[in-house]
């Protein structure tokens, strides 16, 4: 039941019973409740008339009135008009036009004032002004939202077509607006006192717009799918000039046989029905494009995304308008979209319903399991699977022909083949749980994986008569084990594949190139990192050759080599390619690259890891909130952009930030990707290393046992991201002094980190200066010692001579030399280290800071006075430079200090000692907690 006293948003109530003043409400210059005078008729639907109208208070403005036709009110028109102006009256966004008020003339029949949408509809406003496609999707997208709105309402609108969307100008910009409601349905809740029926024969709707469950009598089971069906067909005719099923088609047949046609008859394909359509010119012109390009254009995503919509299974339509809006927004970002072209299974059940043959049914079991089991996981694959669905459509085609024209004996070889693949794909099926597996929209069911595996193996031959086939079936059950985390299953199918592929077509075929690419990406995965910088390398050449340097899939390679070298710990090439990559990224003249947003993301990676936070942080901030709009708040790539704006948070000293957004970031994977999903457990360790930073070490400590046990469970004891999960917990019983625990676990990690990352790897590196400072804090000063000298040795290699890098390297664990008294050696690694920032960059506050380290290693070793000029040096220095050190070095000030300190009170000069306290008073810096290596 309505409320008694309903009211929009605007604060007007939508009164029942408001009186007018007059019996003539159908004619210019009528008052209606003293307020809306009658101006023009502007419109006429198949219930009521719109008018102009001027409305006097409370404020003056022009309104539109909408008021029900004579003769038109009987009880269930009148009911379907109420829920008009309910359904209006409930909603509130910005492309769906406002209501106002409402009421009923002196005769009974009600009105409604809404806003006046001085517009046109969506169709000839974009032929008069020639937009293109790209302009046309933009404008189609809001209109999308604003059915998602009214559908979060409870409300189907039931009647979308181009007179119902119209655009006006605001401030000169182009804005949609959804108007007339008047044939929609509640899903949720009943819109007005009346009940709204339909008597037998009646079809509320047109024709040339309606589902096709709309298009029954009694029409009762609809949902807001008919209006993903509807918003088809209007983008269907804003890019080829015409509906599916146009005027011309229904002019001559009856209304049984125009509801049959939208019922059973499938629609061509847009650039199909652009390509034979008449006036072609005209329509190309409209759309500011010539007409081959404009062909070319429809092929493939605008037709999938079309198709997808105007499905007469609506369950295989897009389940939200929202979701209608995201794949268009993404065919225009240049990304992967959702559609893709109907599977051979769905094409060859059509077939069989007018052509029962046993080949075709055949290739309906061979071909249709495979069809919930296709991932897009990265934006590359976008031609890779057009091509796969053509070569699939190609072979059914063949199959078709062969059956048509009875060629028995080429159709039965075919047909035994074909059998074969029905018997290892059956049990394939009964075996699996089919279901629509998408990256990261849901929890995962449990099992999955195995499954795929036993699926992959039953795969092995070439049981359905084709290697290429074959092939891509285990491409595609390799791309679905990689997103669901599980990549040490999937590599082997990525060998076989790219073996297939090499051996039956060209080597620098596109699908050659694209098996390469993914094999490389699953050899980074499985952290066979040789393996994959150098297939990348192999891949890279190729494409430039084939593709040329600016070619979409050739900056993706650039980037996924870069993203190897980062992993492989080679900063020196992977910060220039990454450098490069988004140059060219950005300078592209397709607008944004797909994977602009993730060479942006690894850029910024890799100044963290090159010590350059203050550079990482503004990259980390823009990507994050490109994401956030282009992909939504909690998209996978969302998520690894927020956790690597939280991993900056933390190196640039903001913990309180980095705390919060870790911890939302950690609570958003586990529903999207699951508990023990890879990305799921690095976003642990990193809430953990927040949590130890901040002194809180009895949860960070929980958190990294927890992340150890999934990670060795999920990846394996010897993987990398594994090693780094244990060389964290390590450190985080450092933190504690739990040395019992940290000093073994380190030893352990290091000799896996040398055997399967390297010795000269970045993450082995921190490993051996964690085990230095176990080693010092453990009393072990010897294997202390040692294990420095050796970390030395690996970075005098790694590392230019006389290099910023190097100097970096020789500081960073001297304090635990000094820890654990060994101070001549910390004094011989300190001056090489001045040596090198003194010439190459003589006024930074770090030089300084060595200045002051030295003097501390002179101080250990009781050398007075060579240690104090050092040690004020030092002191003033950094004095001088405060305002430019980092967050993360605000103790070197004090600890300089305190070595003044020191000095002082060895050589019993009580007054300085005293200054110096004075002067350490004003820095009441706690101690730190070590910091860690993150993933």
């Amino acid at each position: 039941m309505q409320p008694e006293d309903a009211t929009n948003t605007f604060g007007a109530k939508l009164s029942q019973s408001t009186v007018i003043e007059t019996s003539h409400t159908d004619v210019e210059g009528t008052i209606l409740a003293g307020k809306y005078k009658l101006i023009e008729a502007i419109g006429e639907g198949g219930m009521g008339k719109v008018w102009l109208a001027h409305q006097s208070e409370p404020v003056k403005r022009r309104v539109a009135v909408k008021l029900i036709k004579r003769g038109m009110d009987s009880q269930q028109v009148l009911a379907r008009f109420d829920a008009e102006r309910q359904a209006l009256a409930m909603m509130d966004h910005p492309n769906i036009a406002k209501v106002f008020d409402g009421g009923l003339t002196v005769d009974g029949r009600p009105f409604f004032v809404m806003e006046l949408v001085k517009g046109v509809p969506i169709t000839e406003y974009c032929d008069s002004h020639k937009l293109s496609p790209q302009q046309r999707l933009e404008l189609f997208v809001p209109v999308c939202l604003a059915i998602q709105h009214a559908h979060q309402k409870g409300i189907i609108h039931r009647d979308i077509k181009p007179s119902n969307v119209l655009v006006a100008l605001y401030d000169d910009k182009p804005i949609p607006k959804v108007i007339d409601f008047g044939v929609a349905k509640a899903t949720g809740q009943p819109l007005s006192d009346h009940t709204i029926t339909t008597g037998l024969g009646a079809v509320v709707g047109t024709p040339q717009y309606m589902s096709p469950e709309q298009a029954t009598f009694n029409n009762l089971d609809i949902d807001t799918r008919s209006d993903i069906y509807s918003l088809g067909v209007l983008l269907y005719e804003l890019l080829v000039g015409s509906p599916p099923f146009g005027s011309p088609q229904l002019k001559w047949v009856g209304p049984a046989e125009i509801l049959r046609m939208v019922r059973d008859e499938e629609p061509q394909r847009p650039s199909l029905k652009l390509s034979s359509a008449e006036g072609l010119l005209t329509i190309s012109t409209n759309r500011g494009t010539e007409p081959k390009k404009l062909t070319l254009l429809l092929r493939n995503e605008l037709d999938w995304l079309v198709m997808k919509a105007l499905e007469k299974d609506r369950t295989r339509r897009y389940e939200t308008a929202n979701g209608f809006a995201a794949d268009v927004n993404r065919y225009l970002a240049g990304e992967p979209v959702h559609a893709h072209p109907p599977s051979a299974v769905y094409r060859f059940k059509k077939f069989t319903r007018k052509h029962v043959k046993e080949v075709i049914a055949a290739t309906v079991v061979t071909l249709g399991l495979l069809a919930g089991l296709a991932l897009e996981v990265r934006s590359s694959n976008r031609v890779k699977l057009a091509l796969v669905g053509e070569t699939e459509a190609r072979r059914n085609a063949e199959l078709a022909a062969l059956a048509e024209k009875d060629a028995k004996e080429q159709a039965q070889r075919r047909l035994t083949q074909i059998e074969k693949g029905n018997a290892v794909l059956t049990s394939i099926f009964n075996d699996l749980d089919i279901r629509k597996v998408k990256e990261g929209t849901e929890p995962l069911e449990a099992g999955l994986a195995k499954r795929l595996v036993k699926a992959a193996q039953d795969l092995e031959g070439d049981a359905v008569g084709d290697p290429l086939v074959v092939a891509a079936l285990q491409y595609k059950l390799g791309k679905a084990l990689m997103s669901l985390g599980f990549p040490n299953d999937a590599l082997p199918l990525f060998q076989k594949v790219r073996e297939t592929r090499t051996a039956k077509l060209e080597t620098d075929h596109p699908d050659t190139l694209a098996s390469t690419s993914d094999l490389a990406s699953s050899y980074l995965e499985t952290g066979k990192l040789t393996l994959s910088v150098s297939l990348y390398e192999e891949t890279l050449k190729l494409m430039k050759a084939k593709l040329g340097v600016n070619h979409s899939d050739t900056l993706t390679c650039m980037n996924d080599l870069a993203t190897s070298y980062l992993a492989a710990g080679k900063l020196a090439l992977a910060v220039p390619l990454f450098e490069e990559t988004l140059k060219l990224m950005k300078a592209s003249p397709a607008g944004d690259h797909p994977d602009q947003l993730t060479c942006m993301n690894n850029l910024g990676t890799c100044y963290q890891y090159a010590g350059k936070p203050d550079l990482a942080l503004p990259l980390f901030e823009e990507t994050l909130a490109l994401k956030k709009v282009k992909m939504g708040a909690d998209h996978p790539d969302t998520l690894g952009g927020m956790n690597n704006l939280a991993s900056s948070y933390q190196l640039n000293g903001k913990l309180d930030l980095a705390l919060a957004l870790y911890e939302e970031t950690l609570k958003l994977k586990k529903a999207k990707l699951g508990a023990d999903h890879p990305s799921t457990i690095r976003s642990m360790n990193n809430l953990a290393s927040c949590f130890q930073a901040a002194g809180k070490l009895d949860l960070a400590v929980r958190i990294y046992e927890e992340a150890v046990k999934l990670m060795k469970a999920k990846l394996g004891a010897d993987h990398p991201d594994t090693l780094v999960s244990i060389n964290n917990l390590a450190s985080c019983y450092m933190a504690a002094e739990k040395l019992d625990l940290a000093v073994p676990l380190f030893e352990d990690t290091l000799k896996l980190m040398t055997v399967n990352m390297g010795a000269d790897h970045i993450i082995t590196l921190a490993c051996m200066r964690n085990l230095v400072k176990a080693y010092s804090g453990a009393g072990r000063a010897e294997k202390a010692a040692a294990m420095y000298k050796e970390f030395i040795a690996i970075e005098r290699k790694r590392l230019p001579a006389n290099s910023s890098e190097l100097a970096g390297s020789l500081a960073l664990v001297v304090l635990e030399l000094f820890k654990c008294g060994q101070h001549s050696l910390a004094e011989e690694s300190l001056r090489e280290c001045l040596t090198i920032r003194e010439k190459l960059q003589p006024d930074a506050w770090t030089t300084f800071n060595t200045q002051s380290l030295l003097g501390g290693a002179l101080l250990g070793q009781k050398k007075y006075a060579d240690a104090e000029p050092l040690l004020l040096k030092g002191y003033d220095g950094m004095k001088q430079r405060e305002k430019t050190i980092p967050p993360q070095g605000n103790t070197r000030i004090p600890d300089a200090i305190d070595r003044l300190i020191e000095l002082s009170t060895a050589a019993n000069k009580l007054a300085e000692a005293n200054k110096w306290q004075a002067e350490r008073a004003k820095y009441p810096v706690p101690k730190q907690p070590t910091p860690v290596e993150k993933k």
